[in-house]
């Protein structure tokens, strides 16, 4: 804990007389030596939760119009190693995922840790909730890009139903349907998307599929160029496919050991205002 004091109190007066450019070298090692992963803090954070953090971004409204363009992160059909080195190269993304109850969930903060002296192997950590302090959970890479081709009502009926009675009654046509190619997960909604299903108090597919829907329509009545509706359309056939059992659920638990432990402590000094002595640190 004394480390992690002076490194904090060090980090804040460096910081004004130095480029971030000339100490990221420097701190890199020493973050190695103490056994951690270099992120860069931002002291002057205002962000109570998750919510807020991306809310108040204001790369949000940028990452907003460029939606769809990073939906290619983890393409249908293409291979394992390739989706770990974008994730890597998109590091903080987030993506929708299918627990094992066939509930929608949003991890966020997508990091791949290692292979390094604090991280032996391998591993995908990510966030969930919403809170100011979000659990950290590892996620089992066998089971996040596995392909899926399937057969989807139309984008109209999906953009319609505005119950759950409405999306159950909806039918998949008999001659050339629509198709969801995808993986198991969604890689990087945009934050539109990403902060409603954050702040949704039901994580159900058919109850999240309405409410998603009036956002991306709101979305699009002021937006003349970026349509969500059309680009997006993805997201609710993924999870009307997650409410048939059609998605495979991703396989995550939560990280307890030391490292992960610290590390979560690390990104949520940078993102989130702290707001008194709690912290994961041991």
């Amino acid at each position: 804990m004394f480390w992690h004091c002076f490194l904090i109190r060090s980090l804040k007066l460096l910081r004004d007389f130095s480029p971030i450019s000339l100490l990221a070298p420097s701190f890199c090692c020493f973050f190695s030596f103490l056994h951690f992963e270099l992120i860069i803090m931002d002291f002057n954070t205002t962000a109570a939760d998750w919510i807020s953090y991306y809310g108040n971004q204001e790369s949000s409204k940028d990452l907003n119009k460029q939606m769809g363009k990073n939906s290619d992160l983890c393409q249908f059909r293409s291979n394992d190693q390739d989706c770990l080195k974008n994730i890597k190269e998109n590091t903080g993304s987030a993506c929708i995922a299918v627990d094992r109850f066939h509930e929608i969930v949003l991890l966020h903060q997508v990091h791949i840790l290692g292979p390094s002296t604090v991280f032996p192997e391998e591993k995908v950590a990510a966030s969930l909730g919403s809170e100011s302090c979000a659990d950290i959970f590892k996620l089992c890479k066998d089971t996040l890009f596995q392909d899926h081709e399937i057969p989807v009502p139309k984008s109209a009926a999906l953009k319609g139903a505005d119950t759950a009675e409405a999306l159950e009654a909806l039918l998949v046509p008999d001659a050339n349907p629509p198709k969801l190619w995808c993986k198991s997960i969604l890689m990087a909604p945009p934050p539109l998307a990403s902060i409603k299903i954050l702040s949704s108090k039901s994580f159900d597919p058919f109850n999240l599929i309405p409410n998603l829907s009036a956002c991306f329509q709101d979305y699009d009545r002021s937006s003349e160029t970026v349509k969500a509706c059309t680009l997006l359309h993805s997201v609710l056939e993924f999870l009307w496919s997650a409410k048939k059992k059609l998605i495979t659920p991703v396989v995550f638990g939560p990280d307890v050991s030391q490292e992960g432990k610290k590390w979560s402590c690390q990104l949520h000094l940078s993102c989130i205002k702290h707001t008194g002595p709690k912290s994961s640190l041991p």
